[in-house]
């Protein structure tokens, strides 16, 4: 003859049975707001986290950039703005944290350069821009303005903590008229590959 299970096995088990579908739900609301704000980005243009255009409007602005520049033979330069270490951003004040950080960057940047500069959420951590009219020597002094942007004031949580970003930035020139956005983009992101190795290699040294 079986026992009825006591009265404390039910309880547990509903608690477990609850807490399963809380769970569930949770990742279904998120998922759910997820795919909103992917549709919402792709109707608008813009990065709902920074306010910048989102990658593929970006890439559609540096193009008609490349070309306007090429047929009026002005410069035009490219920086990639790259926050230091992001995982460990993300490990020690969650994902949240590095929302906060990727926002705070894009900011600054916002802070520096000129109305008619072309910024736009490259990655998960880089800010690109473009800078019509300005050699590279222009572009590294930009590009100094804002790392010092950045690091002026430290990012700050909810729960009272705080932690100061800094930026790794890469950098290269419209060099001739056969390149192409993506020649400039692949340019500045061999020379952002590079300076975080530097970055590396003196922080080891």
């Amino acid at each position: 003859m079986s026992h009825p299970l006591p009265l404390a096995i039910w309880i547990a088990l509903l608690g477990w049975l609850m807490t399963v579908l809380a769970i569930v739900g949770w990742r279904r609301e998120r998922l759910a707001r997820i795919q909103l704000r992917q549709l919402a980005e792709q109707r608008l243009g813009v990065d709902l986290l920074t306010g910048l255009p989102h990658r593929t409007a970006f890439l559609s602005h540096a193009e008609h950039e490349v070309n306007r520049s090429q047929r009026a033979g002005h410069a035009l330069s490219a920086l990639l703005v790259d926050i230091d270490d992001m995982r460990a951003v993300n490990a020690h004040y969650g994902h949240h944290g590095g929302d906060l950080a990727l926002r705070h960057v894009a900011a600054a940047c916002q802070g520096v350069v000129r109305d008619f500069d072309v910024l736009g959420r490259f990655s998960s951590e880089e800010v690109a821009i473009l800078l019509p009219d300005t050699r590279l020597e222009g572009a590294r002094a930009v590009a100094e303005r804002i790392a010092v942007a950045v690091a002026a004031r430290p990012v700050a949580l909810e729960d009272g903590r705080s932690f100061t970003v800094r930026v790794t930035t890469g950098m290269a020139e419209l060099a001739s008229e056969v390149e192409d956005a993506e020649d400039l983009l692949l340019a500045a992101d061999g020379s952002l590959r590079r300076a975080i190795e530097r970055r590396k290699e003196q922080a080891t040294g």
